[in-house]
């Protein structure tokens, strides 16, 4: 309760400041000179008008006095209604502050959302061999309370899935903090530990790139397509925009969507494709839908390949799953599929490296010979592993020497 009270009692200080700081600043006369009272009406002797003797009520040194106080009392009485605002009681070894973890809860559903991580229930009581979770994930056995218990909080806080994921047999790290793998090495790794927690679904292996380019310059934006050699394994929904006379004949290319079925979609913001086809004389009246098809990044370019000529082999080759389209956040950074875990390690492997050679060969002009800051992969609600840097591929690089 004594908290409570106290907030209450810095929100009326901070209150009377404010408003005695505004009775202080309404004593100076609006367009008048300091310490004159506002123009009187004109006096009348004998028939001649005369401005009256100006009266002093108080000194310059006393209005400017109150003018600054006036800002004063403002700003400390707004600070005391904000530290009441703001004060809460903190437990003792909790940080001063309010994070975005526990704005929104830290998985609130299982451990509360306040203070330090709960040991779940079952992890205090005795267990049976082979004893599974809700989830129908197997218990490990080096999994103890005193094995919790040594974790830092964010690691406290995951699932018995991601716990058997990380750990090994042994109840070791599988990916210790710093270390950086090769291609095959993280292949295997993310394999390994998918295999000793499996999803209901086949994963797909992804693969986030930090890219060394400053996104506000033109010739440091990346927005190409590379070629995958074995797919990313995802069923592409490929739109054509057309006339509704090419309608029968752009479907029996093979796209999902096109003609005027299409544009009734996308007038009424019914997004239902991947990859959105045009030919060049079809972009004028394309432009009107830019405001829809913008912010989702499906409007038709040159730079990605979306704007041609062939339509058939454009439908042939985006259905196929095997172009894959990147661009660069305004952050740096570059996420792409890698294909499934179903594929296996070869397969995994070179779909990698290929894209990673493809994104050299068709890098912006203003790229540096640090092309890549850090290369991360990993998998659907995985961990991920930090790729060495002798496994990105040799960039070339226009010297202003060159011109």
């Amino acid at each position: 309760m004594a908290p409570q009270v106290g907030n209450l009692a810095l929100a009326a200080a901070g209150a009377v400041l404010v408003c005695f700081a505004g009775r202080s600043a309404s004593f100076v006369p609006s367009g008048a000179s300091p310490g004159l009272r506002s123009a009187r009406h004109l006096e009348t002797f004998n028939g001649v008008s005369a401005s009256p003797e100006p009266v002093r009520v108080f000194s310059d040194q006393d209005v400017n006095l109150s003018s600054s106080s006036a800002l004063w009392l403002s700003v400390v009485g707004v600070a005391l209604a904000g530290v009441s605002l703001g004060a809460q009681r903190r437990d003792v070894g909790v940080q001063m502050g309010t994070s975005l973890r526990k704005r929104r809860g830290r998985f609130e559903w299982r451990f509360g959302g306040e203070g330090a991580p709960k040991p779940p229930k079952w992890l205090q009581q005795e267990r049976t061999p082979g004893e599974k979770t809700s989830g129908g994930h197997e218990v490990p056995a080096w999994l103890t309370f005193q094995k919790w218990q040594s974790w830092s909080a964010p690691v406290k806080c995951r699932s018995v899935r991601w716990w058997r994921q990380v750990f090994d047999e042994r109840g070791e790290w599988r990916i210790p903090k710093g270390q950086q793998f090769s291609v095959p090495q993280a292949v295997d790794a993310i394999l390994e530990m998918n295999k000793r927690a499996p999803l209901k679904f086949d994963p797909t292996m992804e693969c986030m790139m930090k890219m060394n380019l400053d996104a506000k310059f033109p010739d440091q934006q990346i927005r190409c397509n590379i070629e995958l050699p074995h797919g990313t394994g995802k069923r592409i929904r490929v739109a054509v925009y057309c006339s509704p006379d090419e309608e029968e004949e752009v479907l029996a290319f093979g796209a999902d969507l096109a003609g005027k079925t299409l544009q009734d979609q996308i007038a009424a913001q019914k997004i239902e494709f991947d990859v959105l086809l045009a030919r060049p004389q079809s972009m004028p009246a394309l432009a009107k839908l830019g405001k829809i098809l913008g912010p989702r990044r499906l409007m038709p370019s040159p730079k990605s390949g979306t704007v041609v000529s062939d339509i058939k082999t454009a439908v042939e080759t985006f259905k196929s799953g095997k172009t894959v389209e990147l661009r660069n956040s305004r952050h740096g950074l570059v996420a792409l599929p890698v294909g499934k875990l179903s594929y296996g390690k070869e397969k995994l492997v070179e779909n990698f490296r290929a894209a990673l050679q493809g994104l050299a060969d068709k890098k912006p002009a203003g790229a540096k010979q640090n092309f890549w800051k850090a290369v991360y992969l990993g998998s659907t609600m995985s961990p991920s592993c930090r790729i060495q840097g002798s496994e990105f591929p040799k960039i070339k690089v226009k010297n202003e020497d060159d011109d």
